[in-house]
């Protein structure tokens, strides 16, 4: 059985600003009559005069229960989720989720926005015991596409969410998501840009 998420806080690279993810209601726990709500997020923006942080805004996020990851731009402008919570990796309308610091909701991509069907069949985990290699299919209830060292950057092309590949698939490379454009590159291959948080 998966365990259910905690409360968590999450800071910029440069810590001047927080993110609070409070979980939703976890479904195995409901008491009866009991009324469900989804996670939340509060953004806390560090104030350098004062040396402490002031809350800014909270909001309700797209996710159920809780994004499996988050991750807030440096001085909180944006903020990215990914995925719902375990077991539901990589699967819904939630797979990559962007909000501006105020709680708007930008845009949300499912895998099948990012990937292909040819793609989405070429991730491929490979099965740790016998090294073979099991194709990913469109019901598999996990579908692991990324790493957890996702972040927010800004190279020679502006503000983006910088995605690296699960390590688990046969090909190396990342997903670059414009801020400006809100738009999605894929990276194989390539020798990758010095890129700063």
């Amino acid at each position: 059985m998966v365990d259910a998420p905690s409360l968590r806080i999450i800071a910029s690279a440069d810590g001047t600003a927080l993110l609070r993810i409070e979980p939703g209601t976890w479904p195995w726990n409901v008491s009866p009559g009991a009324k469900e709500r989804p996670a939340a997020a509060t953004v806390f923006l560090y104030d350098a005069n004062k040396k402490d942080y002031h809350f800014w805004k909270t909001f309700t996020l797209r996710n159920p229960i809780s994004p499996a990851t988050a991750i807030i731009s440096n001085g909180g402008k944006w903020i990215a989720t990914f995925d719902d919570w375990d077991p539901s990796i990589g699967q819904g309308e939630n797979v990559l989720v962007l909000y501006r610091e105020s709680g708007e909701f930008v845009k949300a991509w499912k895998l099948e926005d990012i990937f292909s069907a040819e793609e989405i069949a070429a991730l491929q985990p490979r099965e740790k015991e016998s090294n073979k290699e099991r194709p990913l299919t469109i019901g598999d209830f996990r579908r692991v596409w990324r790493s957890n060292d996702v972040s927010f950057i800004t190279d020679s092309k502006g503000e983006a969410i910088w995605i690296p590949f699960s390590p688990d698939h046969r090909f190396i490379g990342a997903l670059r998501v414009d801020l400006a454009s809100k738009t999605i590159r894929k990276i194989r291959g390539e020798k990758l840009e010095s890129k700063s948080p």
